[in-house]
């Protein structure tokens, strides 16, 4: 598989994108409670993706659909991960994935709303273990990075799973390893 640079345009299509991203997951987080259906989720997110002023609309909303409904995928206020089984391009941010094969590539992309205050973060990938009534996180596989000056909105590459389960994946600011950024879940068969 080839290995396609970002271009400046491409980068901030995905910083547009992500901060879009963000704001609509925080007008949906207001509205959640007990016996709110999907649907309704689904009609505030559309409803909120189109007030804003961008040609990405549809792509938005389907990323949106896709992410709180049907991925698992969690984050914070401010920052979100996402999964592909190929490289992230404007063209594909609507194939997000979960369920992976082993030994196949996970691609991840980590977006924040707000600059971080140091370049370093750090990936860490954990197997969750259903011990009955708890679930147990043992740690699979972490790595720190120093983003480069024009990622600092996001980051973004693949990791490799040889091994069948769910698995959880975190990031942290390299100063604050005990709140993760976001996480998210994925399952390896």
């Amino acid at each position: 598989m080839a290995i396609h640079i970002k271009s400046d345009h491409e980068i901030n299509l995905m910083r547009e994108a992500a901060e879009i991203l963000i704001e609509a997951h925080e007008q949906v987080a207001k509205h959640i409670r007990v016996g709110i259906t999907t649907k309704e989720l689904d009609h505030i997110a559309e409803k909120f993706i189109r007030s804003k002023n961008t040609i990405k609309k549809k792509i938005l909303f389907t990323i949106l659909v896709l992410l709180f409904v049907t991925t698992g995928c969690m984050m914070n206020r401010n920052a979100v991960i996402i999964f592909n089984d190929e490289p992230f391009t404007r063209d594909n941010f609507n194939q997000v994935k979960t369920n992976f094969r082993q030994g196949e590539r996970i691609y991840y992309l980590f977006a924040t709303k707000k600059d971080l205050t140091s370049p370093y973060i750090r990936i860490q990938v954990s197997t969750v273990v259903d011990k009955t009534a708890t679930l147990f996180y043992k740690p699979y596989w972490s790595g720190d990075y120093r983003l480069m000056k024009d990622e600092v909105n996001y980051y973004s590459d693949y990791v490799v799973i040889h091994s069948r389960g769910k698995f959880l994946m975190q990031i942290f600011k390299m100063e604050d390893l005990h709140h993760p950024l976001a996480y998210a879940y994925f399952v390896v068969n």
